[in-house]
């Protein structure tokens, strides 16, 4: 409960024999384990565990979770690695292994949510999330900032030059793109804060040419070709001689790209779960309406998840086709989650946020898209929004200000 920040670590208490392991809250840092026998193996990355001796199988269940999106921060794709959950820790004493939660989102229930003014909300962010830039600053070896043309990185990027001078942002450019290239903005933006900008361009090429040394660290899936230009940024910026980097990553997950799902009126709770006929013909039909009557609406991430599965389906073999024709895709991902504890009773918004916070967060844009990529190069990457005071901050705000008139995000800027 003293501990803040992104962090995983092991301690070994020798003379009474117990070991604590534990992992960050958010799930910025990885942390593996695997138990066979009298062994207990632990490690960051599951291709340490394999170098150990832990026997390498593929997780047939795990992969057909992953390809969908249906992402799980608890296992790998490896048979018997699994990840201690973020906000937990490990306690293992006489070959006993315990998991314990010790921190979770805490999404307060909707007759408990307190409607504040505007310049309140956007006080008590600001000062909580400066706070956490000013803290993760702190270091021996050169600091960076990952610099894009979104507000949440320019927002990190504006707090940290109040603290820091002449500091140097990175962002990665695309001119094979026009309309996904951000360099003008990200120029715009380090020119205001006095940074000095330096551009990394991606290409079609770098991006194929690097793609199984990505997959490599990542141990994942990929999951488009821009990840694989994040992992070259870490390279990039490794050369530039930075080993330590700010970023905006997870404010979205916070946020929950609200704009979206709230057009059709899913998120609100007034509208219906759009079916198509494909999908009422799918395993994954019977979990859209469970969902829906166990929640009183669907999140739209989860019913997009649906849509997959005629896109997967001609590309598996007969027999792993086979094996997976009854599983209710949706089910098994819903069941991960702590529905009673954190869900019921909550906002329809707050338990799409929660969602995001448990699944895709922790177990694709903080790790493949965050640490893996980074460790990849040793640069180590710091997320002040993922420090868990702005996160519990930001869980209690009511809807309307994080997302108002169609502006997502409201109270960041």
């Amino acid at each position: 409960q003293h501990l803040r920040g992104e962090l995983a670590f092991v301690l070994w208490d020798e003379r009474n024999q117990i070991l604590l392991a534990a992992r960050d809250r958010m799930g910025a840092k990885p942390l593996c384990y695997a138990q066979t026998g009298d062994s207990v193996f632990l490690a960051s990355e599951a291709k340490a565990i394999l170098a150990a001796g832990f026997p390498a199988n593929w997780d047939h269940d795990t992969f057909y979770q992953e390809v969908h999106g249906a992402e799980d921060p608890t296992r790998t794709l490896f048979r018997g690695i699994h990840r201690v959950p973020p906000g937990h820790y490990l306690v293992l004493r006489g070959g006993d292994l315990r998991i314990q939660r010790y921190w979770d989102s805490d999404f307060p229930r909707a007759e408990d949510l307190r409607a504040l003014p505007d310049s309140r909300h956007i006080e008590d962010l600001r000062d909580a999330h400066n706070e956490a830039v000013r803290l993760r600053l702190g270091a021996d070896v050169p600091i960076g900032i990952y610099l894009s043309g979104g507000v949440d990185s320019s927002c990190v990027l504006g707090m940290a030059t109040q603290h820091v001078s002449n500091l140097n942002a990175f962002t990665i450019c695309f001119p094979e793109s026009p309309t996904g290239n951000e360099e003008a903005i990200a120029r715009e933006s380090s020119a205001r804060f006095g940074a000095n900008l330096r551009c990394f361009y991606a290409s079609k090429d770098s991006e194929a040419d690097n793609l199984v040394d990505a997959i490599y660290h990542w141990e994942d899936l990929p999951r488009g070709p821009t990840m694989v230009s994040k992992y070259l940024l870490s390279r990039f910026v490794r050369k530039c001689g930075v080993k330590v980097v700010l970023d905006g990553e997870g404010a979205g997950a916070l946020f929950s790209h609200l704009a979206e799902p709230i057009t059709d009126g899913l998120l609100d709770g007034t509208g219906d779960a759009r079916v198509t006929t494909d999908q009422v013909a799918s395993p994954a039909s019977d979990g859209l309406a469970v969902i829906r009557r166990v929640l009183g609406f669907v999140p739209n991430h989860l019913e997009n998840l649906v849509t997959w599965l005629p896109v997967w389906r001609p590309l598996f073999s007969a027999d792993f086709a086979n094996r997976f024709s009854g599983r209710d895709l949706l089910l098994v991902h819903f069941s991960q989650l702590d529905i009673m504890g954190q869900m019921m009773g909550r906002e329809p918004s707050a338990i799409s946020q929660y969602i995001h916070q448990k699944t895709t967060l922790p177990a694709f844009f903080l790790t493949q898209g965050g640490d893996r990529s980074q460790m990849a190069h040793s640069i180590e990457g710091r997320h002040p929004f993922m420090d868990h005071r702005v996160v519990e901050l930001i869980n209690r705000m009511t809807y309307s200000v994080k997302l108002r008139d169609g502006v997502d995000k409201y109270v960041l800027p």
